[in-house]
């Protein structure tokens, strides 16, 4: 079945393999809207004479036959185009308009001179084919959106762009904002929240869109200006302004020597002209948001030095930094035999360069995955960023001279964040503060918790062994046992190696600030430590971790091996106190306990520090979950019936004294004693030391740290009240009370701990099987509703 056009069949065929029916039927082929095939039917062709159809048939074999067919009837579609015409009325009236889409604005007769009155106007449409039949249709115009007024913040020295924030109108559903650059031309940013920030230096224009979809008037100019800093130079008299630089809004320039000030100077960024020196005194510094230049030059040679515990702290940590600056590490306490950790605070050091006089075979690294030392040569390597070394004393023939160790460090400073590889769990890596500023401690332990574990250990050591040449017992022949050792520092605190030095003046009190060399949480620029492998990956150096920068506060005065340490603000609360292990020969380990926000009375990896004893002599710790800590966290609330075993070691026989170093928080206001379980007596350590001789060995059961003097620590037992039944039935504590409402229930151990408690039980009868002892005696401690206190007895 096909068209026929011009006499030949032609477009798609149509027949089908239906049967056609033995009785009078119409079978229907294609529709109203089919072309069959065909590309276009015009009138010509339906109208010529030879268009048609043609029809073959065949039988059910496939075989052409004859077929009855009474009359072919054609059937075209097609429809006769009109027009449309506009009236503002629905009936009578002239046409305004004509054409499907039709904007009365502006058109005579319409009513509507322009758009700048919000409303709804109808207008009425008829077709030519259908007159008389009008259909309405609405034309509103939206209100516009008001022109948005915006405030702007221009580049500063911190940031090198500016910001766009819309204040009217207010965001809202449907509303959003389009920023768009004028000069130079910047692709329009769209957003909801009508702040636009990182906007680069020049003019803008804002406008508003509403659900409507319509576009406000753009606003006025709004300019995003330059950073313009104001210049102090330095010409080496005066400064230009009159003052020193103190904002990031100025500009240093050293056009002068600047080698007698000592001043703390803060600036954008700073340069050092050609042939000037500089030098940055001793605990000072200076703070730059950007970038540090020293112009080069041979002669007279550019020189600026930082001297011992000054310090470079930038802010930008994308700051970048050019020329070589010399940073001074003093360390008058080391010998030749003596070994110092080091890290270095600029870019290129070679490691022969920090003690050119060390002979060359005592220059180390450490090899965590081995767990051993690896020889570094010091003329061919140039120190990593954040690894650690360690390196002897200088050699010298004769008496060293007073300042016989400043290392040198010289390069480009380091500015900007660090990795270095840890290992893996368990393993030690020795690595170091990559900066010229000091680091805070607690928050690279807080960032690098996934992989180490919270504690750092610093190497430290005062003076070799050596006859008692002006100790108190000078003159005997007797040994001093000042030896190498770790001090220690995590979130709880830091444990030194030595006692404090209290200083005096002329014959007066003692004055002035405790010294010792406890670690306070920042850790000097140069200083390399150890830290304990969690999981392998990558420890990670943060700029924002630079004592100074984000709010950090301290200083950079303590560099292992020195005594010097500094006050340190806690955000966490911390109740501790300091133990003190010594002998009057010098022999001197401490230990740290304390109760800390969100620490367990378990091992906590960030809060609990393991005892990593360097101390060839004694070792003192306390022992919680079968462990030896250096320092050991608690839970808070601070419970007075808290105790906390304590072990330590010997090599030496003798008199010992153990003592508190220093307390705070809560605890200076408990007591705090001592138990020693070879004599059962219990010391008020706050009173006095408690002296005791030992043999050599280790004693793990001896002492107990505690804060009542009470054999149990706890309130005071009432006597046992028949009304209360207190029975253990196998593993199971059953208590009933006959008369009042049982309010908490405690057990402790005869060590005064306290094993169990229950403190809204509000009931007159109790059972658990919760309590997981064995071959001990406890006390049961019930206290009823009415304040009544009844005590027993119970072997488990």
């Amino acid at each position: 079945m096909f068209l026929s056009i011009g006499g030949s069949a032609t477009g798609t065929n149509k027949a089908s393999s239906t049967i056609w029916s033995n009785t009078e039927t119409v079978a229907n082929y294609g529709s109203p809207s089919d072309l069959w095939g065909t590309t276009t039917l015009t009138p010509a062709i339906i109208n010529a004479a030879n268009f048609g159809v043609v029809l073959t048939v065949k039988n059910s074999n496939d075989e052409d036959t004859v077929a009855s067919v009474d009359y072919i009837q054609i059937i075209v579609s097609y429809s006769i185009a009109g027009t449309l015409k506009w009236y503002t009325a629905l009936s009578g009236g002239n046409s305004i308009g004509s054409g499907a889409s039709f904007n009365p604005v502006g058109v005579t007769g319409s009513g509507l001179t322009n758009t700048n009155t919000p409303g709804s106007t109808t207008y009425y449409v008829e077709c030519s084919l259908n007159p008389g039949c009008r259909t309405p249709a609405d034309f509103v115009i939206n209100a516009l959106p008001s022109t948005p007024q915006a405030t702007n913040t221009n580049a500063t020295c911190a940031l090198a762009t500016g910001s766009i924030t819309i204040t009217s109108p207010a965001p809202a559903d449907g509303i959003f904002f389009t920023v768009t650059g004028k000069s130079p031309v910047v692709a329009a940013v769209t957003n909801t929240t009508g702040v636009f920030s990182g906007l680069a230096v020049g003019t803008y224009n804002v406008t508003a869109n509403n659900a409507s979809g319509c576009v406000s008037l753009p606003s006025a100019d709004i300019v995003i200006k330059p950073l313009v800093l104001k210049p102090n130079t330095w010409n080496g008299t005066v400064w230009s302004t009159g003052s020193k630089p103190s904002s990031d809004a100025e500009e240093i320039i050293f056009n002068g020597d600047y080698q007698t000030k000592s001043e703390d100077l803060t600036a954008c960024t700073c340069l050092v002209k050609a042939g000037r020196k500089v030098i940055i005194k001793e605990g000072k510094t200076l703070k730059l948001t950007n970038g540090l230049t020293v112009e080069d030059t041979v002669d007279p040679k550019t020189t600026l030095t930082f001297e011992n515990n000054a310090s470079l702290v930038q802010v930008n940590k994308d700051a970048v930094n050019k020329g070589v600056i010399s940073y001074i590490r003093s360390n008058n306490t080391t010998r030749e035999t003596d070994y110092t950790y080091w890290s270095s605070p600029v870019a290129g050091q070679k490691l022969i360069d920090v003690s050119p006089k060390t002979p060359l075979d005592y220059f180390y690294s450490f090899d965590a995955g081995v767990n051993n030392w690896i020889y570094e040569d010091p003329n061919k390597v140039v120190m990593k960023d954040g690894k650690g070394y360690i390196i002897r004393g200088p050699h010298h023939t004769g008496i060293p001279p007073t300042n016989f160790y400043d290392a040198p460090f010289k390069g480009v400073p380091n500015n900007g964040d660090y990795e270095v590889d840890i290992a893996g769990a368990g393993t030690s890596n020795l690595i170091g503060n990559p900066y010229p500023s000091a680091l805070d401690a607690e928050s690279f332990l807080i960032a690098n918790r996934e992989v180490l574990q919270g504690t750092l250990y610093f190497w430290t050591h005062s003076t070799p062994i050596r006859t008692a040449t002006g100790a108190a017992n000078e003159g005997s022949g007797d040994l001093v046992y000042i030896t190498d050792d770790y001090a220690s520092y995590n979130l709880t605190g830091g444990v030194g190696t030595e006692k404090k030095i209290i200083t005096t003046i002329g014959n007066t009190e003692p004055s002035g600030e405790n010294k010792s060399n406890r670690p306070t949480g920042k850790i000097a620029s140069g200083q390399g430590f150890f830290a304990t492998g969690k999981a392998a990956g990558k420890a990670t150096f943060k700029n924002t971790m630079r004592v100074g920068v984000d709010g950090i506060a301290g200083d950079n005065m303590q560099f292992f091996k020195t005594t010097q340490s500094s006050k340190n603000t806690n955000a966490i609360e911390k109740n501790r106190v300091w133990l003190n292990l010594t002998n009057d020969k010098g022999a001197f380990k401490q230990v740290l306990v304390g109760y800390i926000t969100d620490a367990t009375n378990g091992y906590d990896n960030a809060l609990d520090g393991a005892n990593n004893n360097g101390n060839q002599f004694i070792n003192f710790y306390s022992i919680n979950d079968d462990k030896n800590l250096t320092i050991q966290a608690r839970a808070l609330p601070f419970d007075e019936n808290d105790v906390v075993p304590l072990g330590y070691s010997s090599t030496i026989q003798g008199s010992f004294s153990i003592s508190i170093d220093e307390v705070d928080g809560l605890l200076t206001s408990e007591n705090i004693y001592l138990e020693d379980r070879s004599n059962n007596s219990i010391h008020d350590l706050k009173k006095a030391a408690y002296t005791f001789d030992t043999e050599k060995g280790t004693f793990n059961e001896r002492f107990v740290l505690r804060y009542t003097d009470r054999t149990l620590a706890s309130a005071d037992f009432e006597l046992n009240d028949s009304s209360v039944l207190i029975a253990k039935d196998k593993n199971e504590l059953k208590i009933k009370s006959n008369t009042e409402i049982i309010s908490q229930i405690a057990v402790f151990d005869l060590l005064g701990r306290k094993v169990f408690d229950n403190v809204a039980v509000n009931s007159n009868e109790f059972q658990t099987s919760a309590i997981r002892l064995s071959n001990q005696v406890v006390v049961v401690k019930v206290t009823l509703t009415n304040g009544e206190v009844i005590s027993k007895k119970v072997v488990y």
